[in-house]
């Protein structure tokens, strides 16, 4: 009787499990996008294999570096307001345009330059549930909903990091 109810238990445990994959020995998985950006304020990058996550996961965003993002000499230019389609975030706000979204503070000081932008180690996202992501888009924006990128030429790398809840 006592192998029956923990085979139950198991059982109950993996319920919100994805069922197709498993991979219980990688507590952490990278996912890296690196995008062109022209002057607009959106991306979509489709992703060179599906990137499976079989169990729920907290998202941080562990790097962000920029080339040739507009140079923080203005309020609005202080900060990259970003948004994921496929990710969650939830933030509360006094400011409408900041409502979830990331906030990365803009360490840019000179065009044509590469950056690496963070304001503290593992910005948390939020939680995702066991699934099968093909790609990823959203919008990188200023302050001001604006282009973060002024010259056509722009690119960033981020660098997300999924962590396997217990």
């Amino acid at each position: 009787m006592c192998q029956i109810q923990m085979e139950h238990q198991s059982e109950d445990s993996e319920m919100n499990q994805h069922t197709g994959y498993s991979f219980d020995h990688l507590k952490r998985k990278t996912l890296i996008l690196d995008y062109d950006i022209d002057t607009g304020t959106t991306f979509d990058v489709t992703l060179v294999e599906d990137f499976i996550l079989d169990k729920t996961c907290d998202v941080y965003l562990d790097s962000f570096t920029t080339f040739d993002a507009q140079i923080n000499t203005t309020a609005n230019f202080m900060a990259f307001l970003i948004g994921f389609d496929q990710l969650n975030i939830k933030n509360s706000t006094n400011t409408a345009g900041l409502k979830d979204k990331l906030v990365i503070p803009n360490d840019a000081t000179a065009l044509t330059t590469t950056k690496v932008h963070k304001g503290k180690k593992y910005n948390f996202l939020c939680t995702v549930q066991p699934t099968i992501l093909k790609q990823i888009s959203g919008t990188i924006t200023n302050l001001a909903g604006l282009a973060s990128f002024p010259d056509g030429d722009g690119r960033f790398i981020m660098e997300l990091l999924f962590v396997n809840r217990d």
